[in-house]
């Protein structure tokens, strides 16, 4: 859950204060209404996005995807905080295919994916996903499949087509009186 805080607002772009909680079936409205009762056990994690030095952030530093790096700190309830490992952007299979495939034809160790990558399920991937721009999102998410992905429109386009046959069959069936003669 997004914390909106005063006056970081222009902060969003790198860096982002977020309230989490573990579980399954999460229901959001229950999670808000445990924080205002002050019952909540959500973890409080600040996020930020960095960028390789000397890139201008507003123009190529936001496409060059392969040099973000994302730094986790989590505020305890006791004081203090846990700085947990600087992770980077996934590499993209495609990338990682071309990268195997260019050290088996030189014989070559097949290189594997670094180990401080985001990895998608988890909640550092997800909280990482606050503080990339829009469409900077990896492809690391399953595809939808194609069935689901057409929802309404195959129905209705089935249909259609059976309509328009049976119209068209119609409109060409002959007259009672052609059949007659």
């Amino acid at each position: 859950m997004r914390y909106d805080l005063p006056n970081l607002s222009s902060h969003d772009d790198w860096m982002r204060i977020l309230l989490m909680k573990e579980n399954e079936g999460f229901d959001r409205e229950r999670a808000r209404a445990e924080r205002r009762a002050g019952v909540a056990d959500a973890r409080c994690v600040i996020v930020t996005r960095h960028q390789r030095p000397g890139t201008n952030p507003e123009t190529y530093g936001e496409v060059f995807k392969s040099d973000w790096q994302f730094s986790f700190y989590e505020l305890k309830p006791s004081g203090g905080f846990e700085s947990l490992p600087r992770l980077v952007y996934p590499e993209s299979d495609r990338a990682l295919a071309r990268r195997q495939s260019k050290a088996k034809r030189e014989g070559k160790e097949i290189p594997q994916r670094a180990d401080n990558e985001l990895v998608p399920g988890t909640w550092p991937f997800h909280a990482a996903m606050f503080v990339m721009p829009s469409g900077g999102a990896p492809k690391g998410l399953p595809p939808r499949p194609a069935l689901e992905a057409i929802s309404w429109t195959l129905p209705v386009a089935s249909v259609s087509l059976v309509v328009a046959i049976f119209c068209v069959a119609m409109a060409l069936s002959p007259t009672r009186e052609q059949v007659n003669k």
